[in-house]
């Protein structure tokens, strides 16, 4: 798995504003329906990732976990 600071381009000390605001950026980017020029399977599971990755990331004990464990 990639490192999920990584996956939307924020450092291990951004603030929750940060990651949702690099959230909201990356979704956008990755969205399948505005990747047209990528494969449909390539283009979901790059949204998939961003996706996991907010959601581990802006929620603090899933975060707190994340950054103990990797």
């Amino acid at each position: 798995e990639t490192n999920l600071y990584k996956i939307l381009g924020v450092s291990s000390r951004a603030t929750i504003n940060e990651i949702k605001k690099a959230y909201r950026m990356k979704a956008l980017d990755t969205h399948p329906d505005k990747n047209k020029d990528v494969p449909k399977e390539l283009a979901a599971d790059q949204f998939q990732k961003v996706v996991h990755a907010f959601e581990v990331l802006s929620d603090v004990s899933s975060r707190n976990q994340y950054d103990r464990t990797g």
